[in-house]
């Protein structure tokens, strides 16, 4: 599981117990990873890591890829994003009005089943890669 960016600090390691390990989380904001690093040791949960910084070419490919990030980050990101996702890529902070240009990036990208949920402004788009 990869976790990408902003938000980080309110990372949720109570629902990490049930994911698969190992677990791994970056943001460009040292306070979001500092904030997430108490809640993990609050929390005392293992086979988590958090790093200052981003996804890059280099890191291994995870089984599951959340990215919350808004629109004009993702875009440019996302064959990295894509990349980087073997079964599932989650993508989150982005706006309503912006749902079909994530899609057309996504199909594009050989991504063709989605799954968009709406939350008033805001939409998820879940990404599966069957043929990953």
């Amino acid at each position: 599981f990869f976790q990408a960016e902003d938000g980080i600090r309110d990372y949720k390691v109570t629902g990490v117990q049930t994911c698969a390990l190992p677990i791994f989380g970056c943001d460009t904001d040292i306070d979001s990873v500092r904030i997430a690093k108490e809640n993990v040791e609050i929390n005392n949960v293992n086979g988590i890591e958090l790093a200052v910084g981003s996804l890059d070419s280099e890191m291994d490919a995870f089984d599951f890829v959340c990215a919350n990030l808004t629109a004009d980050v993702i875009l440019p990101m996302l064959p990295l994003l894509v990349a980087k996702s073997k079964r599932l890529l989650l993508l989150s902070g982005i706006l309503v009005e912006q749902e079909e240009s994530i899609l057309k990036a996504l199909r594009n990208l050989g991504c063709e089943e989605t799954l968009v949920r709406k939350d008033g402004e805001w939409i998820s788009v879940l990404a599966v890669r069957s043929h990953a």
